[in-house]
């Protein structure tokens, strides 16, 4: 009978093959799908939580693995349009924000920038020359981003009271010494003063006005935490060196459609320091001197910043010491 089939009836036997082969499939189907759900009952978490199974997970791989496969460069360029997509849409509601209310929309807080203290040797205990090495590479890097910053305050006429006549000047090379920072020298050396006093004699008004963020807060605990049965009195003697700007960052912080109407769009920080002699004295309510300091040499490097569409003053924002290392080195 098998010979007459094969012989005889060719296409019925080839018809009763593919029906048993589709038959035969379909039972592998059934018993991998009965399968999977004994492997899922399986894998349930003791909690009662719906946590999934090992089996689903590894269809659900399956099903993806048989999708096409997209480049590493095509998956990048997908999440750069969303993100560049998103950005654009909060910024478009910004600047809506900005038509319907009647405060800066722009003001809102920007955290510190990488600002450095310049150092050719590291200060950590016991450095090794690769430790010096980064210090040096610090330090060089920090001149090539105040050089950027110099050029972009430049281009943008940021400078105050300095009128720029071209930015492909030999004076963006010069952060410490070029004429275009003298007036806001002149500024924060005044607004150091009388900060410096306003901590002795405890006027809150004037911190608050000159001062902002991490430093006020640190003035304001210190006045707080003091005896209020003593008087200081801090007197300003001399500089040892003119106070220099040693690193300085900008960046857009105004962005609407429309140009401010004073000023700029930048938001600047700039890290001044401050090599003084100084002395503070002690009263107690009735006049008499508990201490007398004698002249002391005081070298700080404060961060002042400003909003340059705003014609208010600059503002200290924070304190840096030489002993910290830098971290813009991540943030190029």
């Amino acid at each position: 009978m098998s010979i007459y089939l094969r012989t005889t009836y060719s296409p019925l036997r080839s018809s009763c093959c593919w029906s048993l082969a589709v038959r035969r499939r379909g039972y592998a189907v059934n018993a991998i799908h009965n399968h999977l759900q004994k492997s899922d009952k399986k894998h349930h978490s003791s909690t009662g939580s719906q946590a999934p199974a090992k089996a689903s997970h590894l269809v659900a791989q399956t099903k993806t693995s048989l999708l096409p496969k997209k480049s590493r460069k095509q998956l990048q360029e997908e999440r750069a349009t969303v993100s560049s997509e998103k950005l654009l849409d909060n910024l478009e509601q910004i600047r809506k924000l900005e038509s319907l209310s009647q405060f800066d929309v722009w003001a809102t807080p920007v955290p510190l920038y990488d600002l450095h203290v310049p150092t050719k040797l590291s200060h950590k205990k016991n450095a090794s020359l690769l430790d010096h090495a980064r210090a040096l590479w610090a330090t060089t890097w920090n001149w090539y981003r105040n050089v950027a910053t110099m050029r972009q305050m430049a281009k943008a006429d940021a400078f105050p009271a300095v009128r720029v006549k071209s930015w492909r000047s030999r004076q963006i090379f010069a952060v410490q010494s070029t004429p275009w920072l003298a007036p806001f020298r002149r500024e924060a050396l005044d607004i150091y003063k009388d900060v410096q006093g306003a901590v002795a004699t405890g006027d809150e008004k004037v911190i608050k006005k000159y001062t902002l963020d991490t430093y006020r807060a640190r003035m304001l605990k210190m006045i707080s935490n003091r005896d209020p049965s003593l008087v200081f009195i801090w007197k300003f003697h001399s500089e040892n060196a003119p106070c220099k700007v040693v690193s300085i960052r900008a960046t857009e912080g105004y962005g609407s459609i429309e140009p401010p109407r004073i000023g700029n769009r930048l938001i600047v920080q700039a890290l001044v320091k401050f090599d003084t002699n100084q002395s503070l004295q002690v009263y107690n309510k009735s006049g008499q001197l508990i201490r007398e300091q004698e002249p002391k040499r005081v070298v700080e490097y404060l961060v002042f910043q400003k909003r340059m569409w705003y014609s208010g003053p600059w503002e200290i924002r924070d304190q840096l010491y030489e002993s910290l290392e830098a971290k813009y080195s991540l943030q190029r």
